[in-house]
């Protein structure tokens, strides 16, 4: 389990990832809030230490791949992906085309920046 100030990460995070431009729309599985000031899963995804925690460990996970292949931009969404919304199938597998429908805004918006 890695502590980062107030919160702890019990898991990596599942991620739909666009291939093409390098975008990842990122869940926190599991993590456990300690910090008073964080009071719900909406804020922690905000948080902007929860933020660099996740950059830095996506930059360590990718450092042996080309510049070209690295996730440029994330989101950290503040609910899991799952069955009942359609975004998984019951093997949780990702439903791309589903998750691509219900996150438009937030994709478009990663793709402006």
């Amino acid at each position: 389990m890695t502590q980062h100030q107030n919160v702890n990460y019990e898991k990596e995070f599942e991620e739909y990832l666009n291939r093409e431009k390098h975008l990842a729309l990122m869940v926190l599985n599991r993590a456990k809030n300690n910090n008073s000031s964080i009071s719900s899963r909406e804020d922690l995804v905000k948080h902007p230490e929860v933020i660099k925690f996740y950059r830095e460990r996506i930059d360590y996970l990718t450092r042996d791949l080309g510049q070209v292949e690295k996730i440029k931009k994330f989101t950290l969404l503040p609910h899991e992906f799952t069955q009942e919304s359609g975004e998984m199938t019951p093997t949780q597998k990702i439903r791309r085309k589903v998750i691509n429908e219900h996150y438009k805004d937030i994709i478009e918006a990663m793709y402006a920046e």
